[in-house]
């Protein structure tokens, strides 16, 4: 398996849809307006939260197939039916939980004018038949990566995103912006790609094999997914409540101004998401050995060179690309707030690294510990945040956990003393940028600032670049782009 061809394969599966995103959320918020996408983006938060009912099942089944050989075809199958059927029963209990958890919290604790309350009342089902289809899509997914078939799982994801994007936006533009029919469509949907996942594991693997369901592997299963559920618990939670909170309080308008820059900002994780998807079979064949130590060495290096130019260009072009985007009015909202969310994603985008290692290594319990240690502490500095800052609060909670979330990863992966001396110029460059936002940079500040610094990062990059980044380097800057 190509680790670098598959990445290429993710990153592109994950670039077109924030191209889509990109063109579709200035003309959703035109077309049904502030609020309403507000209570979209709440719904499309629970809907993947409550995709926790897989129970880490999707992971552990693309574990599992990894780390079986090509030839143990029954036994894959096996893993298959057995993780679908588990999540097929709890992707039903979720559903039963989500109708009155959403009921509740649409119905009585988000802030929205009593017209829009009435439609997101009556659309709560369809949130709930989204939880089964969830959990099962997490089964298809977690087998096509495990046999390494990224480019067909991307292409359909590609699909997938810009149809969940697209169709909806036409139904408003054509039938109205009523939540009613959104929320439907949007499942629907979903549907669709499901079906379509399913159809690539049945034709690569399932074809001439019997439907077996083991009560033995069952129990492998839940022993390594349970852990990844507790980090799928936790995770999401803490990523999500801000915005829950930040509705309850000060209404969905607020909600919108701080999960534009956040999707946003969000977006930058195609490059590491990319990498770690990909590494992972490779990994989970491996294990924690010299080869997976080696393998996660090259990854960080060259994932930090690559990432932190790009992240720098973000921070720093934020507030032009908001002007441009969205308006200046929405720009003067949410900016700092993005800048500072997108310094918190840097730092999230290092921790996929050893996140990936330990998982796929047989060790989801040291990445569930060290979320659940996360929690309290961040529980407190979101209350505070959000009670004496407002939703700049909620950027500052995010970025300062996701700090921290790196470095215990980074320390139970036994990687911490040799990252240090790798990322200790990048994070200098990423403070840095932020004092330049903090201290109302210009336009010549940035250029005098940045050119001076230029060459210290090559410098850098010269002492830390991988070899196998470097000839793919090499092999596209010989090739004859120009005749």
């Amino acid at each position: 398996m190509s680790i670098r061809k598959n990445t290429l394969y993710n990153l592109v599966g994950s670039i077109i849809p924030i191209a889509v995103s990109l063109i579709t959320i200035p003309i959703y918020i035109s077309v049904i307006g502030e609020s309403r996408y507000g209570i979209l983006a709440i719904a499309w938060l629970l809907l993947g939260y409550f995709g926790l009912f897989d129970l880490g099942l999707g992971r552990a089944t693309a574990q599992r197939i990894a780390m079986l050989s090509s030839n143990k075809r029954g036994e894959r199958s096996e893993t298959f039916w057995t993780a679908l059927t588990i999540n097929s029963i709890f992707g039903v209990l979720g559903a039963a939980i989500m109708w009155p958890v959403a009921l509740f919290f649409f119905g009585r604790q988000l802030s929205v004018d009593d017209v829009l309350k009435p439609e997101i009342v009556n659309s709560v089902y369809w949130l709930a038949l989204a939880v089964p289809i969830a959990t099962m899509s997490g089964v298809f997914s977690g087998t096509l990566q495990g046999l390494s078939k990224f480019l067909e799982l991307n292409v359909i994801s590609v699909c997938g995103t810009a149809l969940l994007q697209i169709i909806p936006l036409a139904v408003a533009v054509l039938h109205g912006p009523d939540l009613k029919w959104l929320l439907p469509v949007t499942i629907i949907t979903r549907v669709f790609v499901a079906a379509m996942l399913f159809q690539r594991c049945y034709s690569h693997l399932l074809k001439r094999q019997g439907v077996k369901v083991s009560k033995e592997l069952s129990g492998k299963l839940f022993q390594f997914g349970g852990w990844v559920t507790v980090s799928s618990v936790i995770g999401p939670m803490m990523v999500i409540l801000d915005r829950f909170v930040i509705g309850a309080l000060l209404g969905a308008k607020y909600v919108t101004y701080y999960t534009v820059p956040f999707q946003l900002a969000e977006r930058t994780t195609v490059i590491p998401v990319a990498l770690s998807s990909a590494m992972f079979p490779r990994l989970a064949s491996s294990g924690s050995g010299e080869h997976g130590r080696l393998l996660t060495d090259k990854a960080l290096r060259s994932l930090a060179i690559i990432i932190t130019p790009l992240f720098l260009l973000g921070i720093l072009s934020l507030e032009w690309f908001f002007e441009l985007w969205v308006g200046e009015n929405f720009a003067s909202k949410s900016t700092f707030i993005g800048q500072i969310l997108l310094l918190g994603f840097w730092t999230n985008a290092i921790a996929m690294v050893p996140h990936a290692l330990l998982q796929a290594s047989g060790k989801p319990d040291i990445v569930a510990k060290c979320h659940l240690a996360e929690v309290v502490p961040y529980f407190l500095l979101l209350y505070f945040g959000l009670e004496y800052i407002g939703i700049l609060g909620a950027a500052i909670a995010f970025s300062t956990r996701a700090f921290a979330d790196t470095i215990i990863l980074l320390f139970n992966a036994n990687m911490l003393k040799s990252s240090v001396k790798v990322l200790a110029l990048p994070v200098m460059l990423m403070f840095f940028s932020m004092c330049l936002v903090i201290l109302n940079y210009t336009f010549w500040l940035v250029v005098g600032v940045v050119s001076a610094l230029f060459f210290v990062y090559i410098y850098w990059v010269s002492k830390n670049i991988p070899e196998e980044l470097l000839r793919f380097l090499e092999q596209v800057f010989k090739r004859k782009w120009f005749f």
